[in-house]
């Protein structure tokens, strides 16, 4: 999966679809694969990578998918952007 940096703090990032939404969200490339992540990433056919929020009583990933943290978590900037993106 390619990564881009976050403009704000340099951190390592993939851009991922949410399903529900089609709004894009950055992905903290060091969370992937981290069983407290409460994302669940994959990739589609096309190559494009795609998520979704897992709910609390989900322990497990589909075969392929795995668990990641957004990007807001981790990023000192969050609010801002989010301020910048809800515009």
């Amino acid at each position: 999966m390619m990564t881009k940096r976050c403009r704000s703090c340099g951190a390592d990032i993939l851009w991922a679809t949410v399903e529900t939404s089609g709004k894009v969200t950055p992905i903290h490339k060091d969370s992937l694969h981290d069983p407290a992540g409460n994302l669940e990433v994959w990739k589609d056919a096309s190559g494009k990578v795609r998520c979704r929020y897992l709910k609390g009583d989900e322990p497990e990933v589909l075969p392929g998918h795995f668990r990641a943290m957004s990007h807001y978590a981790f990023c000192p900037e969050a609010e801002a952007w989010r301020a910048r993106n809800r515009k």
